[in-house]
């Protein structure tokens, strides 16, 4: 094996592309390929053809596969419960003390730059970033209408934090009950949430961390 590495190395780059090419021909890179019946470039042509809408939705699949990849993988202790269905949290993660939901939610951007909290809200801190709480109406999660989160829904909010990381391993946690109360139904979760890059006393870059905040039972609203 080292030595056909060797040689590949000596090839030049219009060489190695052919051999690419014909590996390609015969080797997946995804089962998505054989359920699409088309290659994995050609799913990716059709994704950057798409809307910004289009590409908003993909990221965000993105997030939760990177939670699920990056986090929950490395969390032994945990199981995924996560039951199929239009659901109120992207997961469900259970130990031996009890479950808690999690919703995955990718920190907003505008005009191809993260977005500022007090852009949401003028309220809200010009030194922080923000993410958008709301869920599409049929839970499909293609930006069509939406409607807020209620308190009790899930537990914990983990924002991915790639708009101003450029890292999809770079999540931020809170407790869900924490989380902005809308002024016209405080029942309801604000719709734009102020988040900061680093970890304060209101969010952490750790679920573990964050999990213990949410079964200390403490009563804290985040801040502007």
């Amino acid at each position: 094996m080292i030595e056909l590495r060797q040689r590949l190395a000596e090839l030049t780059t219009d060489e190695r592309d052919e051999i690419f090419k014909f590996l390609r021909s015969e080797i997946a890179i995804h089962p998505l390929e054989e359920e699409f019946n088309a290659q994995a470039e050609v799913i990716l042509e059709a994704i950057s053809r798409g809307s910004d809408l289009t590409k908003r939705g993909i990221r965000g699949i993105i997030a939760e596969a990177s939670f699920k990849v990056e986090v929950l993988e490395k969390l032994p202790q945990w199981q995924d419960i996560t039951p199929p269905g239009d659901l109120p949290f992207d997961f469900k993660i259970a130990d031996a003390i009890g479950e808690i939901g999690i919703q995955v939610k990718m920190q907003r951007k505008k005009n191809q730059r993260p977005m500022m909290a007090n852009e949401g809200y003028r309220i809200l801190s010009a030194d922080k970033y923000v993410v958008e709480t709301q869920k599409t109406r049929g839970g499909n999660k293609d930006g069509a209408s939406t409607r807020p989160y209620r308190y009790g829904e899930f537990e914990i909010l983990a924002v991915s934090m790639h708009p101003a990381a450029n890292d999809w391993a770079q999540f931020r946690y809170t407790v869900a009950s924490w989380l902005l109360p809308d002024p016209k139904d405080s029942a309801c979760i604000l719709k734009f949430q102020p988040v900061p890059l680093e970890r304060n006393e209101d969010w952490t870059d750790s679920l573990e961390e964050c999990i213990q905040w949410y079964r200390s039972g403490r009563q804290h609203t985040i801040s502007h």
